[in-house]
């Protein structure tokens, strides 16, 4: 959403991770400019053997100026 048709219009999100991992804080807003962490795991964090789970949820202003339809965004997760 490089220029919203209303001001205030955002996509926004809120993450959950569980431990070992801090989820970011409060609810984000999209960007198409700018990278932003979900999560973080520290120094020496490893995941239980049977794995851990995360979730992201996500939020689009309803605004009548949208016309209906189809809309599609994508995401890129990473690990490093």
């Amino acid at each position: 959403m490089t220029t919203p048709p209303s001001a205030g219009d955002a996509l926004t999100y809120t993450a959950t991770v569980s431990a070992p991992g801090t989820a970011a804080s409060g609810t984000q807003t999209a960007s198409t400019s700018a990278s932003s962490a979900l999560g973080s795991f520290g120094a020496g964090a490893s995941s239980a053997k049977a794995g851990n789970s995360a979730s992201v949820s996500w939020n689009l202003t309803n605004d009548p100026v949208y016309g209906t339809g189809t809309y599609t965004a994508t995401v890129t997760i990473s690990a490093t």
